[in-house]
């Protein structure tokens, strides 16, 4: 909601009797990149809007059936964060599927996250939920059995669960320890194989070694970090 803080229709004066600007969304209260209009057809109408830099225009829409976004898929989100408890269900409920958005899966990173993820996902329709184990959770103790018993109950007993991670490994801050990450990363691929399941893979300062366990199980499913 934060780019609608201001919306003013633009006279087609103020881009030089260019009628083909149809409407500017400009906010004064955020620091914009505009890596978002690469998606725009034709750069060099965006180029003259961006030259009125005392707008701080944050997006431009033509006339026509012209869009930003269409048709997009969102494969890593976490919408389950409390960074989102007061406007979630204004940005999954309206804001997110006006612009574009058809999907969205939902990574969980720990027990609550995967099961706020399903109850998300249960009450949009457009909303998949994942379920998994993030390595930074390893980084004081091992995971022990009762977390992978809770995993496989979870699973079983939500068929709906259509990935599961994120998972990985994440050498990136100080005190990990690489037998623990490893351990769980390997005990959820092996939960991935028995369910059918695709997988989420975090992976951080540890290319090697994650590839190399991924080379033992070629798992389906998306890297990112």
């Amino acid at each position: 909601k934060y780019l609608f803080e201001s919306i003013e229709k633009v006279a087609d004066n103020k881009f030089n009797g260019n009628s083909e600007y149809d409407y500017v969304y400009f906010s004064d209260k955020c620091k914009t990149d505009f890596s978002r209009l690469d998606f725009v057809r034709n750069r060099d109408k965006i180029e003259k809007i961006l030259s009125y830099k005392e707008m701080k225009i944050e997006k431009a829409v033509l006339k026509g059936d012209w869009k930003i976004l269409r048709n997009i898929f969102d494969t890593h989100a976490h919408y389950s964060d409390s960074a989102f408890d007061s406007d979630r269900d204004e940005l999954l409920g309206e804001y997110l599927p006006s612009m574009g958005i058809k999907h969205i899966l939902l990574a969980g990173c720990s027990i609550e996250e995967s099961e706020s993820n399903l109850e998300l996902s249960h009450k949009y329709d457009y909303v998949y939920a994942a379920a998994g184990i993030h390595p930074e959770l390893m980084y004081k103790a091992p995971a022990d059995e009762n977390l992978w018993n809770w995993l496989r109950e979870f699973l079983q007993k939500n068929k709906d669960i259509k990935a599961l991670g994120e998972i990985g490994l994440d050498y990136h801050y100080e005190g990990f320890n690489k037998k623990w990450q490893a351990d769980a990363f390997r005990t959820q691929l092996e939960i991935a194989k028995d369910f059918n399941l695709p997988v989420i893979i975090h992976a951080r300062d540890a290319t090697q070694d994650y590839l190399d366990i991924l080379h033992e199980y070629r798992p389906r499913g998306v890297v990112h970090c």
